[in-house]
């Protein structure tokens, strides 16, 4: 028995790279789901709890950076972006 191809990610295709689509609008491009993952509880748990572990790594790396020249590459969900803005330039 084969599951029949619903192919819902043809609904997403407006300016968005097939693969994105085809793929991930599921997370990324359902308004559903992009509320849903952005609560930090959901994150943890995709994490197994370990965010908060994850983030103190990550901050602890980067402690010291020259100029604050920092490249983030991706970060979809949770703290990761303010946290790393406050610590490479903070507020006056």
């Amino acid at each position: 028995m084969t599951l029949p191809s619903l192919k819902l990610y043809r609904y997403f295709l407006d300016g968005v790279p097939v693969y994105l689509a085809r793929y991930y609008w599921w997370a990324y491009l359902w308004s559903f789901a992009v509320w849903f993952f952005d609560h930090q509880p959901i994150i943890n748990a995709i994490l197994f709890g370990q965010y908060r572990n994850l983030m103190r790594a990550t901050m602890a790396r980067l402690e010291g950076v020259a100029d604050g020249h920092v490249l983030q590459l991706t970060c979809v969900y949770g703290e990761l972006t303010p946290n790393l803005i406050e610590a490479i330039s903070p507020a006056p």
